[in-house]
């Protein structure tokens, strides 16, 4: 992100399709990107983890501090970048996929970690094989990680007027999708 602000490509067009200046601070790319990202971080990574973390952990959710996950993101993205890595966030969803997996020790940290630097360690040697994963399995984990996501909105739903505020954030998300997909 920090590559993107003050030493990316002098060319990249700006909104209203004019190229940016090579100047040293791009405040196209502070507006577009790293603000949005920065509120999309804070609202999924940190305050929604949190709550989940809250929702499914009981006696143990107090080890998960806001401070901690600031700590672990923030760390996690300078080591990726150290390596050439892209940026990451944790995620709410990813703690609901996590949790309906089983994942309830930090233990479950232990192995996905070792399984991961071990898939990382063979796509060095031919990783073609990783890109060929089977996309219908994929598209089961993401269904059944959203239904069980979206069952932590049911205390909004049963409320006096949850129906009403999670129809409109639906349909605002949908609105939002749809003008950006097709603009």
């Amino acid at each position: 992100m920090l590559w993107s602000i003050f030493w990316s490509d002098p060319t990249f067009h700006t909104l209203n399709n004019t190229k940016a200046t090579n100047s040293l601070l791009r405040i196209d790319v502070i507006l577009l990107l790293v603000l949005p990202q920065i509120a999309l971080t804070l609202a999924n990574s940190v305050i929604g983890t949190k709550d989940v973390v809250n929702r499914y952990y009981g006696k143990i959710k107090h080890r998960v501090e806001i401070n901690n996950l600031l700590y672990s993101i923030g760390f996690g993205n300078i080591i990726s970048a150290l390596v050439g890595g892209l940026p990451f966030c944790h995620g709410s969803g990813g703690v609901t996929a996590h949790y309906r997996g089983g994942a309830n020790h930090f233990i479950s940290n232990l192995i996905m970690g070792v399984f991961l630097l071990f898939l990382a360690f063979i796509y060095l040697k031919n990783g073609q094989w990783l890109l060929n994963y089977p996309l219908p399995f994929t598209a089961i984990l993401l269904i059944a990680t959203g239904i069980f996501h979206l069952n932590l909105a049911r205390p909004t739903w049963e409320t006096k007027y949850g129906k009403i505020k999670l129809f409109l954030a639906t349909c605002v998300a949908i609105f939002l999708f749809f003008h950006k997909t097709t603009h």
